[in-house]
């Protein structure tokens, strides 16, 4: 999924197609809010746009081979950190949480250099589920953070990471949906206007 195909959060998707326009990407971002609304789908979109190699009017064009394995999950440049992944790059950890490994891989992998001119992304989900270990070791990630490394803390409670891991993140704020987004995108995929609306009403913003 790429920008134009998500609802909603037309401010945050400005703001970072305004920032991959002027090649000012930031090192860290912090995307707070909801749980379910599109944080990390935002997330794995922005990481499209920075590796699509036929990008346009600030989008990636979904269909590349870069676009196709970022969306299956087997881009080694973008890695999505949830429980899948800690499942399968530990079984030990099942149930503990975000632990320091998990945070020192990310560190170890980022030392790699990326394919092309493109940058290294990592975006940790339900990043409040991290050991205090492992935000420390994320601190001292953040401070040393290189020029192609991009890294996405996805967060529905933000005041569970630590402080200074908050004030190295530029922050987006996400919200819920609005039911009628909802109810016209179901419209457009050709679901009849009554179930529609009961969908886009049941979502409550998700």
């Amino acid at each position: 999924m790429n920008f134009k195909e998500i609802i909603g959060h037309k401010a945050a998707k400005s703001y970072l197609q305004h920032c991959f326009n002027e090649n000012k990407i930031n090192h860290a971002y912090l995307f707070f809010g909801p749980s379910q609304v599109g944080k990390r789908t935002v997330a794995l979109a922005f990481a499209k746009l920075m590796h699509c190699p036929a990008a346009s009017e600030s989008d990636s064009c979904g269909s590349c081979l870069s676009c196709k394995q970022i969306l299956s999950g087997n881009d080694l440049d973008v890695q999505l950190i949830n429980s899948q992944f800690l499942n399968e790059y530990n079984k030990k950890l099942v149930g503990q949480g975000i632990t320091i490994d998990a945070i020192r891989f990310i560190r170890d992998d980022a030392q790699l250099t990326a394919r092309g001119n493109s940058k290294k992304v990592y975006i940790v989900d339900e990043a409040e589920r991290m050991t205090s270990h492992a935000a420390n070791s994320l601190l001292k990630t953040l401070e040393e953070a290189h020029s192609n490394v991009v890294i996405f803390l996805i967060s529905s409670d933000p005041s569970a990471l630590l402080p200074t891991v908050r004030s190295r993140c530029h922050k987006l704020p996400f919200q819920l949906l609005n039911s009628s987004d909802i109810f016209n995108m179901l419209v457009n995929q050709e679901v009849i206007d009554e179930e529609a609306q009961w969908i886009s009403g049941f979502c409550r913003g998700r």
